[in-house]
């Protein structure tokens, strides 16, 4: 499997910090069906963003989502923001996890477990993989907390694919 990109920290931290808007005047995310055979089916978001009214490449927004087939096991749905093709912040939710804190020397949660929902931060050794467990009780305000952190101003409220949209609601 490949490694994902990095970049530094103090490079992740000010992409984040700069203010960034959505491109398009829809209010609406555009989710295309990324599986065409296996059921269910996943989904994904895949969305430039404009900064000082320009796109810069690499910095973008990638959404995914995958709804369940087990009653009650959440859906899964991954909001990450990337600045220089590198994820520098994320949100993620779905069934259970094991993700340990291998990154964060020195932080609250270094070498803890963690399950969803929780964000991923930047830390000194790694732009990505050090997560921080999130007690929020919807998607619409795991959604508004990504775009808060992330610094991405913009009237997009969140919605599910189409396809799944009736189901969901």
């Amino acid at each position: 499997m490949a490694k994902p990109k990095t970049i530094p920290y103090d490079e992740a931290i000010f992409g984040i910090e700069q203010t960034k808007s959505w491109p398009t005047p829809s209010k609406k995310l555009a989710w295309i069906r990324t599986t065409r055979k296996s059921w269910p089916f996943s989904f994904n978001v895949f969305m430039g963003l404009l900064v000082n009214e320009g796109f810069e490449e690499g910095t973008k927004v990638e959404l995914f989502f995958k709804e369940s087939v087990v009653p009650g096991v959440p859906n899964t749905l991954y909001m990450n923001f990337f600045y220089q093709h590198a994820i520098v912040f994320g949100v993620h939710d779905g069934p259970p996890v094991k993700h340990v804190n291998l990154v964060g020397k020195g932080r609250r949660f270094f070498r803890q477990t963690i399950s969803h929902p929780h964000k991923h931060v930047p830390v000194e050794e790694s732009c990505y993989g050090y997560a921080e467990p999130l007690d929020v009780e919807s998607v619409d305000e795991l959604w508004t907390l990504f775009k808060q952190e992330a610094n991405i101003i913009g009237n997009i409220d969140f919605n599910y694919p189409e396809d799944v949209q009736g189901r969901l609601l």
